[in-house]
């Protein structure tokens, strides 16, 4: 393996591979785009498992855990990685007795021990978790050491943590309780436990060294009591212990240094400075109970050791929180006490804040970006070199400082964009960042890409149709493989950054509010300043407001009347003949007429026939007038043969009213009765109450005018 090849694993469709990613691609230069196996990443063994379930590494690298869904756990020793390239499935060791269920793998901070998460199932008694101690330091053969079960366990969620040395370990109970433990022994009767109000969500150990008396630290954090509706009824808590002890042998204290209350919270990120002297506090709740924000309310406290100090970061009342209350992300420099802050609503603000212990203040020491979209924040091992992004929902911008020497400062040295990132992580080399598009959170455009962090050029690239993870394989902490990145070249890549920024400030037009196009004009030239003067005329506007109607007269060209209209039941009709007019006409004559008030025993009137008339619609002629003074003739379906040559009714009855006949095909009712439907023949009826008249013909499309 080249001196600056970068080891890692990946886990894609095609199985776990360990692989080497190098900066320079095959012919040591600079390579951006869709690079090959053969340049930008090269094999460098194989697994053999086609479906790993979860993988991690060991905290120096030595040791690779990954979960065989038919074996179970297993470990591949790397130390010899070099020299026996090719296929690992030889190498691979078995854990006794684990669960090919696994769902999570976790670590000690010197890799001694492995803790495993499985799956539990209701009413079962079979452990679902379980911590596996090496036989010696050298052996890669693990044994069960302890096993506990633990139900509703995320998979996420470590409830078992050790001392930076691993002499002690606590250990989180289903019922919140926390328990200390000998570092080596965690099936054995627990060396002290924590009396708390309630249940403990999370806790941390201070990376502290033994001194005098000393000999740990421990920051716990207990959620807020919630009532029925889900409302804070009792606050939330952080407190900070010390375990006590005079000397080798002596029993053990526990002494409560720190207890402050938090306004609400139902989880909590608790962070250590580099010294162990200050924790922040980092609360979030699923529901922003203010209801100013969708992914819920955050809390952001810091808090000294000794509890001389603390404050409250996300005070509406303060004067550093012009920003907002809501905290995006907030990260300590691993190697000094410094921390970053995000807080705000997009587009948040960025701070850098220091930490000073002998004079118990935490100052704001500058405002790295008053606002941006970033929600991401990243220090590489050395501290020197820090990534600040806009991932999740976000664009992918990313702005890469370097931290300047002898004073709390950053200068910015690159940006670059990386779209869709899901993980992001620094190499060991502390120079190059590894973005990755994973599978199920991003389904297209999964892959990788290197990015040199003083310049913001991409140097690798390569893509996979499913990626589910990938890791750095880590560095020793002894490790001097890799230096640090000096002063000189963090302000070389500033200047670089501010002249390829002066250089692009001509050829990008600067962003302006949308103006509409007669408002485009260049001062006097403006066309609305021009009509607010006075010296042009408003134009008319002929647009039809929607409370207005739409005047046929007005708009004689609207579709209403450049088609015929329609009927519901036949359609687009034609208006009627001339001819049929006078039909209708002469049936509805004066005294039938709608709207005229006539007696019932009034003769009827039928209309003179017609040429055009079909001889089954021509009626029956006029009867002579009765003389005067003589009884009103009967009515005429009371005459003798009135029925003859009639037509039966629809329903079965002749219809003496007319002489008239139903057209063939005629179906349907009307009062009752049998009518005609939908063939052109529609019946009338009088507003007297006489019997319809079905002789009034509506042609339709697709019937000859009568």
């Amino acid at each position: 393996m080249a001196p600056n090849d970068l080891p890692a694993f990946v886990r894609d469709t095609s199985g776990l591979r360990i692989v080497k990613l190098s900066p320079h691609g095959a012919e040591g230069l600079s390579t951006v785009g869709d690079l090959g196996i053969e340049k930008g990443l090269s094999t460098v063994g194989d697994l053999g498992i086609e479906k790993v379930k979860v993988a991690a590494w060991s905290p120096n690298g030595q040791v690779l855990a990954l979960v065989n869904p038919e074996r179970g756990v297993q470990t591949v020793d790397m130390q010899s990685i070099e020299s026996d390239e090719g296929t690992l499935s030889g190498r691979l060791v078995d854990v006794e007795g684990s669960s090919k269920a696994t769902q999570s793998l976790f670590w000690s901070p010197l890799g001694c021990s492995l803790v495993t998460v499985g799956v539990h199932h209701k009413g079962s008694s079979d452990p679902n978790l379980q911590i596996w101690r090496r036989r010696s330091s050298c052996s890669g053969v693990f044994f069960c050491s302890a096993s506990f079960v633990h139900p509703k366990l995320e998979p996420k969620h470590q409830v078992v943590k050790w001392s930076a040395d691993e002499s002690f370990c606590c250990r989180l109970l289903p019922d919140g309780s926390v328990h200390l433990h000998d570092g080596a022994d965690l099936a054995g009767a627990p060396l002290l436990q924590f009396q708390l109000p309630r249940g403990a969500e999370s806790f941390e150990f201070a990376p502290v060294r033994r001194e005098l008396s000393l000999r740990g630290r421990l920051a716990v954090f207990v959620p807020d009591e919630r009532d029925d509706m889900q409302r804070a009824s009792a606050p939330a808590e952080v407190s900070i212990w010390e375990v006590l002890s005079n000397g080798v042998g002596a029993p053990l204290a526990k002494v409560q240094r720190v207890s402050h209350t938090v306004e609400m919270g139902q989880m909590a990120e608790l962070k250590w400075c580099q010294s162990g002297t200050a924790v922040l506090a980092h609360c979030t709740t699923d529901v922003d109970d203010s209801g100013k924000s969708y992914y819920g309310g955050s809390k952001l406290l810091l808090a000294s050791h000794d509890g001389v100090f603390h404050k409250d970061l996300t005070d509406v009342n303060s004067a550093d929180t012009k920003a907002g209350v809501s905290v995006q992300a907030v990260e300590w420099n691993p190697t000094r006490d410094e921390f970053i802050l995000i807080r705000g609503f997009q587009p948040a603000q960025v701070s850098l804040w220091s930490w000073d212990f002998k004079t118990h203040t935490a100052s704001l020491a500058r405002v790295l970006v008053e606002k941006a979209h970033r929600n991401t924040i990243r220090f590489n091992p050395f501290g020197s070199l820090v990534c600040i992004a806009g991932f999740g929902n976000l664009a992918g911008e990313m702005d890469f400082y370097g931290r300047a020497e002898g004073k709390c400062d950053y200068l910015r040295v690159s940006s670059c964009v990386a779209n869709c990132t899901v993980s992001a992580e620094w190499a060991p080399d502390g120079r190059h960042l590894l973005t990755a598009v994973l599978f199920p959170r991003m389904r297209v455009d999964n892959g990788l890409g290197m990015w040199r962090a003083l310049s913001g050029e991409k140097v690798l690239n390569y893509g996979s149709d499913e990626m589910y993870e990938v890791a750095w394989q880590p560095e020793p902490l002894d490790s001097l493989r890799f230096l640090d990145v000096d002063e000189e070249e963090v302000i070389q890549a500033n200047r670089s950054c501010e002249l390829r920024e002066a250089g692009g400030q001509g050829n990008v037009q600067k962003k302006q509010a949308y103006k509409p196009p007669r408002a485009r004009g260049a001062g006097e030239n403006s066309t609305v300043a021009a009509m607010m003067r006075g010296e042009l005329t408003v134009p008319e506007d002929h647009r039809r407001r929607p409370w207005q109607g739409r005047g046929r007269d007005d708009d004689p060209q609207s579709p209403r009347d450049s088609e015929p209209p329609r009927t519901p039941m036949t359609g687009p009709s034609v208006p009627p003949s001339p001819n049929l007019t006078a039909q209708i006409d002469g049936l509805l004559s004066p005294k039938r007429r709608l709207g005229k008030e006539q007696p019932l025993d009034s003769p009827l009137g039928t209309p003179t026939p017609t040429p055009s008339m079909s001889p089954s619609l021509a009626p029956a002629s006029r009867p002579p007038p009765p003389p005067e003074g003589a009884p009103p003739p009967p009515p005429p379906w009371m005459l003798e043969g009135a029925g003859a040559g009639l037509a039966a009714s629809p329903s079965g009855q002749e219809d003496a009213e007319t002489n008239l006949d139903y057209p063939k095909g005629s179906q349907g009712r009307y009062n009752g009765a049998t009518a005609p439907a939908t063939n052109g023949l529609r019946p009338v009826k009088a507003a007297c109450g006489d019997p319809l008249i079905r002789d009034a013909e509506m042609p339709g499309p697709d019937k000859e005018q009568l």
